[in-house]
């Protein structure tokens, strides 16, 4: 199931989220804020992602990535990427960002679930 970010918005301006989900949703926005391309859902974030660092969208590759772009032409992609990487610290490094994501959608779920009650 994909959740736009309108969708998700929403959620975590419900106040719902925990403080730790809504830390890691909050870098994400951020991210996406900073991508020159309208994203509309995490997956597809992770998509373009993928795409773009050609490989696993894990901690190393894409510290790999930052280290060797030209800023000239890719500034916003690499100021999206260093805002993604804040992820990390609240995720193991060999995890790909469509696993965190995956793992962030079963948190929501579940946190929204539970208000709902």
């Amino acid at each position: 199931m994909k959740l736009y970010v309108t969708q998700i918005e929403k959620l975590k301006d419900s106040g719902i989220l925990n403080n730790e989900i809504e830390k890691v949703v909050n870098i994400f926005l951020l991210a996406l804020n900073d991508w020159p391309d309208t994203v509309l859902t995490f997956d597809d974030f992770e998509s373009v992602v993928h795409d773009l660092i050609k490989g696993a969208t894990v901690k190393k590759n894409i510290e790999k990535f930052l280290q060797q772009v030209d800023l000239s032409k890719r500034a916003w992609e690499a100021e999206s990427l260093s805002q993604i990487m804040e992820v990390y610290p609240f995720y193991d490094n060999d995890l790909t960002l469509k696993k965190i994501i995956e793992d962030l959608k079963t948190k929501m779920n579940i946190q929204s679930i539970i208000w709902h009650r």
